[in-house]
């Protein structure tokens, strides 16, 4: 039995390093075909360059074809050197402005996204920018569309730059923000349906403001220089007490005086209360019953935030405007009767939109038991905001691979959104301290509660899949 299981060891081991060299000797050969190919390429736009000059436009067929070869072979950075080539051909042959530079910058840009030069991708977005502004001018749908790009973009960069880097970022962010909702508001009008996006944005933003200020680790303190800086102190302060002159850190940020229990910066929620409230006034304007309603929600849930047990009145009276609205009051009932996380990721203006959004959050959990209440994937956004959703940005869920760590969890929730009695069922990988990231940053979370007669509610085993970058 021994002798025979030597044999199949030796025999396994023999089978697989033939494998690995046949794999290796097919790499070689590809690699080699590779080289040969691109020098025949590099060949023919000689030959052209020497007939018809460096900027010749039938230059661009045959640096597109190296383009697709060399990320075909995931080499990376010299398909970024050819289509900066192919690139300066095409301005040269349509001008700075063209539109149908576009999708060559978008090509760059996921380029770039696989090289990881986030920079790059930036001044990539910067240039779509002016493109667009000089071809559908300002204000426009598609610069506010171009820019709301920009803006998203540098929220992403947070999670793959350096700690002093994170907080500029995003108030880099939250001014283009600012600028959108005024081009918003100079295109369509300050009463509009058409700015209530932007408006939301412009709340989430402030929303975003508080948990950089009362982030963990040095994120905080990061962050409330910059907003010494750009926006002065005077909302970072409970009722204007003032700010503490004798006690400093780091490069001399002062410390905002805050009541026990409240948040740094608590003032900002109040900016995006009022914010949403403009959306709830949008709505009455239109005489749009559902809309109000909505808005109504979104109220109660900056309410919950800010720990204000007035959320709950503002739920009664949505609930109560979304059935004179039509809707059916079983579905309202059953929205509202589970726990969900907040604030949601945008603005939804109608019931179905909201109600569709929820159940998309466990889309990819597979199957759910019917005694389980899920709230479905929850990806944090940096190591100092664990309990912050990271926004949702298309470069992210198309081009960029986070290799997230991701754990399952259950929890309780009591009747005014808190969470407790936290469990990680399993994790990926699997590790204690992997478990208790994800179990400490779950006590953190943001949840409405379920309600009953617009009353909080206890709910038990409630689910989620949390994910988080490894440091």
């Amino acid at each position: 039995m021994g002798k025979n299981f030597t044999k199949i060891i030796v025999l396994a081991a023999s089978i697989g390093l033939s494998q690995m060299l046949v794999a290796a000797e097919n790499f070689l050969q590809r690699s080699i075909e590779y080289v040969e190919e691109m020098a025949r390429f590099e060949a023919q736009l000689e030959d052209l360059e020497f007939e018809h000059g460096p900027y010749a436009a039938n230059l661009v067929e045959p640096l597109s074809s190296m383009i697709t070869l060399a990320r075909e072979q995931q080499d990376y950075n010299r398909a970024g050197d050819l289509m900066s080539r192919q690139f300066q051909i095409m301005r040269t042959t349509l001008g700075f402005e063209h539109p149908d530079l576009v999708p060559l910058l978008r090509d760059q840009i996921a380029n770039d996204a696989a090289r990881r030069e986030w920079e790059a991708i930036s001044d990539h977005l910067d240039y779509i920018r002016l493109i667009t502004a000089a071809n559908y001018g300002a204000p426009s749908p598609e610069l506010l569309s171009a820019m709301d790009e920009q803006r998203d973009w540098l929220l992403a960069r947070v999670v793959f730059e350096d700690n002093n880097m994170r907080s500029r970022l995003f108030m880099d962010a939250r001014e283009l923000t600012d600028d959108i909702v005024d081009m918003a508001e100079e295109l369509y009008g300050e009463e509009s349906l058409e700015i209530i996006p932007w408006l939301y944005e412009s709340a989430i933003s402030s929303y975003h403001l508080v948990e950089f200020l009362n982030a963990s680790g040095g994120l905080s303190g990061d962050a409330i220089r910059d907003v010494e800086r750009r926006e002065g102190l005077s909302k970072l302060n409970t009722f204007g007490r003032g700010i503490s002159s004798g006690l400093v850190f780091g490069d001399g940020v002062r410390i905002p005086i805050v009541e026990e229990g409240d948040l740094v910066g608590e003032a900002y929620l109040r900016d995006s209360l009022n914010l949403i409230k403009d959306i709830e006034e949008i709505a009455v304007a239109n005489e749009d019953t559902e809309l109000e309603a909505m808005a109504q929600i979104y109220q109660g849930d900056i309410q919950i935030l800010m720990g204000l047990g007035t959320a709950f009145g503002d739920y009664r009276d949505a609930a109560e405007k979304l059935v004179e609205s039509g809707i059916p009051k079983d579905e309202v009932d059953a929205f509202f009767g589970r726990p969900a996380l907040i604030p949601a990721p945008q603005f939804y203006s109608n019931f179905a939109d909201a109600q569709e959004e929820l159940d998309s959050r466990t889309l990819n959990i597979g199957e759910i038991s019917s005694d389980v209440v899920h709230l479905g994937e929850f990806i944090a956004w940096e190591e100092g905001l664990d309990a912050t959703a990271m926004p949702r940005v298309q470069i992210l869920q198309e081009e960029v691979e986070l290799n997230l760590h991701r754990v399952d969890i259950s929890f309780s929730v009591n009747q005014r959104g808190d969470v407790y009695s936290v469990d990680a069922i399993s994790a990926e990988p699997d590790g204690r301290w992997v478990r208790l990231e994800a179990t400490r940053a779950a006590r953190e979370l943001d949840i409405r509660p379920a309600l009953t007669d617009g009353r909080g509610t206890r709910v038990r085993d409630v689910h989620l899949r949390y994910y988080y970058l490894p440091e």
